[in-house]
């Protein structure tokens, strides 16, 4: 094997290989497939290059991007002239205003499930109305795990299907594609739940604590950066409500994987306990944060189950480089022609991510606080 950091076999033989439950396997073979492992809630991470503690971390659920129906559902594009087949089942639109700067979030027209079976995210040079008026960019972003404390509806949502909290790894297994020099920032975060109806104390960006597990900086003057990943905790100050403009945000570029992130790579997140939480990439362990550290450095410390009461959640999305416009000439075409051109040329130099799988692992110290949520969900 290649160096850990640079290669997805310190985790999986095969990275490939669908993660399959026993409810969907008849249908996965329907679907042509052979290349899978039937998975059960508590069975071992495979751990194939030994890096990871020896049985600490178990199986619990998926999103695979299976291309089945009780893996997909429908979604009406925003202007509602075109609807998809291909959205994927457990997410919803992370169409906020922090996203839809130069571009409006339409995941019916910009994102889709392939026939390959992953999640393809693009942005478009395209007039497209959204949740925050109409914009001259169409672009891509989900979430999953958002839960609205005293929202009694929200544990009902599809999207609503994992809760997040301390004890738990979520590896993501992603590729960027036709992005450089583009002006987008693909991304893979997670947010604290506590600013969706939460503690005030705790709501407004970034006290309630953010993880960049991926970023993509198409258009950094280094070019070992624009061709890598960074990871990034935002975390405030003491002050509640103002660390917007104060706030600590250790961060690091994992240049060893440069030049390579056009194939899939496995950014990975493990919510260790309440005083630590750590990222990395394939088999190497890259940046940590710890409580301690972040109260020396005179901020709060959001990262536990007392502040997030209702855990974390989990957002894709293909944003745009300090909410400015690209200038990209690849990026002027309707979406049914990208989605065509990518069907032919699967190089065409049309901005995208693209995710092939994510899992969830916990360990023995992980609860859900029996907080409700779509457990009936099966997506893998």
């Amino acid at each position: 094997m290649g160096s850990e950091v640079r290669d997805e076999r310190w985790l999986y033989e095969d990275a490939d290989q669908l993660f399959v439950s026993p409810k969907n396997e008849a249908a996965i073979k329907a679907w042509g497939q052979t290349n899978y492992q039937v998975m059960n809630e508590g069975d071992p991470h495979p751990n194939s290059g030994k890096v990871l503690p020896e049985g600490k971390w178990k199986f619990f659920r998926a999103y695979e991007f299976h291309k089945i129906s009780s893996c997909l559902t429908t979604k009406e594009s925003n202007d509602k002239t075109y609807v998809s087949n291909e959205y994927p089942l457990g997410f919803a639109d992370q169409n906020t205003a922090a996203v839809e700067t130069a571009g409006s979030v339409d995941n019916a027209k910009y994102a889709w499930v392939t026939d390959e079976g992953y999640l393809r995210m693009i942005s478009l040079k395209e007039r497209t109305p959204g949740n925050n008026g109409t914009k001259d960019f169409g672009t891509s972003a989900f979430y999953s795990c958002k839960f609205m404390r005293g929202n009694v509806n929200s544990p009902t949502w599809a999207s609503s299907n994992i809760r997040i909290y301390p004890g738990m790894r979520i590896e993501t297994r992603a590729r960027i594609r036709g992005a450089e020099n583009s002006g987008m920032l693909p991304g893979i975060w997670l947010q604290g739940n506590e600013q969706v109806g939460g503690d005030s104390q705790w709501n407004v960006w970034p006290d309630f604590g953010e993880i960049d597990v991926m970023e993509n900086n198409t258009k950094h003057g280094n070019l070992s950066y624009r061709r890598s990943a960074e990871q990034t905790f935002h975390i405030g100050n003491t002050a509640p409500g103002t660390g917007g403009s104060r706030h600590y945000n250790p961060t690091v570029a994992v240049t060893d994987i440069a030049g390579t992130i056009d194939q899939f790579q496995i950014y990975w997140m493990e919510w260790v306990d309440n005083q630590t939480v750590r990222m990395g990439v394939n088999g190497k362990t890259t940046i940590t944060i710890t409580e301690a550290q972040a109260l020396a450095n005179g901020a709060r410390w959001p990262f536990t189950d007392k502040v997030n009461t209702e855990g974390l959640y989990y957002i894709l999305t293909m944003m745009f480089l300090g909410k400015q416009a690209p200038n990209y000439p690849s990026m002027e075409m309707s979406y049914l022609t990208a989605r065509n051109m990518l069907k032919n040329n699967p190089n065409a130099l049309i901005p995208r991510m693209e995710i092939d799988w994510v899992r969830f692992y916990i360990d023995d110290t992980y609860t859900d606080h029996d907080m409700p949520y779509r457990k009936d969900l099966i997506l893998y």
